[in-house]
């Protein structure tokens, strides 16, 4: 493999051939380093192939410049008037052009405070979840009609299956006693346990939330076995049991940080290449023919009518 000066050696003796050519100075890697024809490999380039593929820098400027000469050597043979060849070279400029996103994205710095507070938003669950509580409760539903009487009658069964409630021990009891009997004065009534949520009724196993005058009702119980008085909500009246509390977990910025800067990175680049595709969409406005899937279909099989035989 020639060496990076035994290639200027070789530039110098071509340029000397011609008197009115001062021999070439060798160039450091901010500029131009070497000219193929009319193309040049800038000394950036080079830096990146070699840190990318692991190279010298002299063995990278010669793979640039053997990629140069084929390269050339295609111009002059017509290879870039063909089909395929110009399928390939978009296939090879979009993907360009997603690497130039990314790395644009990387460019921009770690995670900035506003983008953390985005992920903590998003990813509460993990990053930044308050105190939560597992409850049971045993609900008494308002009938789908005539539901004038519901506040009068409705708390009265609540009241009174809050007296048997309170002494029960265990969830299981609570919950067994109090969907010993489905309807009560005529309304109906629920037990179960519940998934653990948040202050605000967040709920930290799965999606959605708790009605907020239940979740504020439940947050006043202390101490798992504590049970709730009458506590009104949308859904009726109920009687909460606590079963557990769990502390909240906060991550630090810096260690946040670490985590998802990978992700965030991402999020930039694919913010960037939707905004980029966007706008190339509306200056370059895309028809796709009536006729395309049959067009399509019809190609495909008469490529697979043209295909040997296995």
């Amino acid at each position: 493999m020639r060496s990076f000066v035994s290639i200027l050696v070789l530039a110098c003796a071509a340029a000397c051939a011609s008197s009115d050519v001062a021999p070439p100075v060798r160039v450091e890697l901010e500029g131009a380093v070497a000219r193929v024809g009319q193309s040049e490999i800038p000394g950036s380039l080079v830096a990146s192939v070699a840190r990318a593929r692991n190279l010298p820098k002299e063995a990278a400027l010669e793979a640039l410049v053997e990629d140069a000469l084929f390269a050339e050597g295609a111009v002059r043979r017509g290879l870039p008037e063909r089909a395929d060849l110009q399928a390939a070279r978009r296939t090879l400029l979009a993907r360009l052009v997603v690497r130039a996103s990314w790395s644009a994205s990387t460019s921009e710095g770690p995670p900035t405070a506003a983008e953390l507070a985005e992920v903590r938003k998003a990813r509460w669950r993990e990053f930044d979840r308050p105190p939560s509580i597992r409850t049971a409760h045993v609900l008494v539903q308002p009938p789908a009609k005539n539901a004038q009487d519901f506040g009068t009658r409705g708390r009265a069964v609540a009241e009174s299956l809050l007296r048997e409630l309170r002494a029960t021990t265990s969830s299981e009891e609570f919950l067994a006693r109090g969907g010993a009997v489905a309807k009560r004065d005529g309304f109906t009534i629920v037990a179960q346990p519940l998934p653990a949520f948040v202050a605000d009724g967040r709920i930290v196993e799965g999606d959605g939330s708790m009605d907020v005058a239940f979740a504020r009702g439940a947050f006043g119980l202390k101490t798992p076995g504590d049970v709730s008085g009458v506590v009104e909500s949308t859904f009726g009246f109920h009687v909460i049991r606590l079963n557990a509390r769990f502390e909240g977990e906060h991550l630090q910025d810096d260690e946040l940080r670490r985590r998802v800067q990978t992700e965030v990175w991402k999020d930039r680049g694919r913010r960037q290449y939707d905004a980029l595709l966007a706008t190339l969409r509306k200056a370059r406005p895309v028809l796709v023919e009536p006729t395309a899937e049959e067009l399509m279909r019809s190609v495909s099989s008469s490529d697979s009518a043209d295909a040997p035989a296995p």
